[in-house]
């Protein structure tokens, strides 16, 4: 397990943020040096849930899982427009009379 620190996010390191694009490019790095290149999970919420996308999309074998939380991540057409069918196929069935008694 690997807990990197980010640039410019503690006192010891003096060094300046530049973009996701780069934290995610130095991560990559360490990761091939150090891991073999690949890892069984990557994780990360906020700033560093959007450094883990970014390192996804630069290497999509990097992990087997991942778990993200809190990041900017734009869904695909075709996804966006299944959720959109799920939610209103199944909507007024969970939130219907019969749906209220079932849950009693």
């Amino acid at each position: 397990m690997a807990l990197p620190t980010l640039d410019a996010r503690a006192e010891e390191h003096a060094s300046e943020y530049v973009s996701t694009e780069s934290e995610a490019t130095k991560l990559l790095e360490y990761v091939d040096k150090n891991c073999d290149g690949s890892l069984s999970l990557i994780d990360g919420a906020s700033l560093r849930g959007q450094i883990a996308i970014e390192m996804l999309s630069q290497c999509t074998v990097l992990a087997q899982h991942a778990i993200i939380d809190g990041s900017l991540c734009i869904p695909q057409p075709p996804m966006a427009r299944a959720c959109i069918a799920v939610i209103r196929a199944f909507c007024p069935l969970l939130f219907s009379i019969r749906a209220c008694y079932l849950q009693i």
